[in-house]
C-alpha cells in the first residue's frame, strides 16, 4: 500500500494540501504585513510565495520522478483552441471588471496593495509581478501539477478534484467572488486538460485579477483627480 501511496498521482494531492497550508500560513500578504508596514512589499513577496511553493517545489518533485514539466502542462498545446477560449476569457473579464470595480468589497479587496497604486511606475511593477509570479504559480499547481496527476486515474475528476483547493484559496474574498470561483476553476481546469497547457487558464485568470485591478485604479486615479 506504501508504495502505491508514493505513485505521483497520489503523491500531488498531499504535496498540494501541504503547499497550500504553507502558503496561507507563511507566505500570504497578510502574513507578510506583520514584518512590514507597507503593503506593496508585503504582497510582492506574497506573489514571490506562490511562485516559490507552487511552481518551483513541484517543479522538484517531478524532477524526482523523472517527469517531464512539458507533461503537466508547460507548453503550448493546442494552441488555436487556446486562443479562441483566451479571447473569449478576456471580453468576460473586462465586462466583469467594468461591472464589479465599482463595488464596495471588491474596492476593499483589489488591487491587494493599496499603496502600489500611488504610482503609475508603482503599479505596473506590481502588476506585472501578480502576472509573472502569483498567476503563475498559481495556474501550474492547480491546472498543471495537480490536474495532470490526477488525469492519470481519471480526466474528469481531475478537473472537478482541482476546483476544491482552488475555491479554497478565495476564503475571505467577496463572497459573488468565492463562488465564481467554482465555475471558473471547472472552465480553466478543462481548458487546461483540452488543450493540454496551462498557458490559456494562465492568461485568462490573470485577465480577471489584473483587469479589476486596473478599472479600480483608474476609478481612484478619477475620483482622486476630481477631489483635487
Amino acid at each position: 500500500m506504501l508504495q502505491e501511496l508514493l505513485q505521483l498521482k497520489y503523491v500531488a494531492i498531499f504535496e498540494s494540501a501541504i503547499l497550500m497550508t504553507a502558503f496561507i500560513y507563511h507566505g500570504h500578504g497578510t502574513v507578510w504585513l506583520k514584518f512590514f508596514n507597507n503593503d506593496d512589499k508585503a504582497y510582492r513577496l506574497h506573489f514571490i510565495s506562490a511562485f516559490a511553493l507552487f511552481l518551483v517545489i513541484p517543479l522538484v518533485t517531478l524532477f524526482i520522478y523523472g517527469k517531464s514539466p512539458v507533461d503537466f502542462g508547460l507548453k503550448l498545446g493546442d494552441w488555436q483552441t487556446g486562443l479562441i477560449w483566451v479571447s473569449v476569457g478576456f471580453v468576460a473579464a473586462a465586462i466583469v471588471a467594468i461591472t464589479t470595480s465599482p463595488m464596495p468589497d471588491m474596492k476593499k479587496q483589489y488591487p491587494f496593495s493599496k499603496k502600489a497604486m500611488e504610482s503609475p511606475r508603482g503599479f505596473v511593477i506590481y502588476e506585472l509581478m501578480y502576472l509573472f509570479f502569483y498567476y503563475t504559480g498559481w495556474e501550474f499547481l492547480f491546472r498543471g501539477f495537480l490536474l495532470f496527476s490526477l488525469a492519470q486515474i481519471d480526466p474528469v475528476m481531475a478537473v472537478l478534484v482541482q476546483v476544491v483547493p482552488s475555491t479554497l484559496l478565495h476564503y475571505n474574498h467577496p463572497e459573488t467572488e468565492t463562488w465564481s470561483a467554482i465555475l471558473a476553476g471547472v472552465v480553466f481546469g478543462y481548458v487546461a486538460w483540452t488543450t493540454g497547457s496551462i498557458i490559456y487558464p494562465w492568461l485568462m485568470h490573470a485577465a480577471f485579477g489584473i483587469f479589476t485591478d486596473i478599472a479600480i485604479y483608474i476609478r481612484w486615479k478619477r475620483k482622486a483627480k476630481d477631489a483635487a
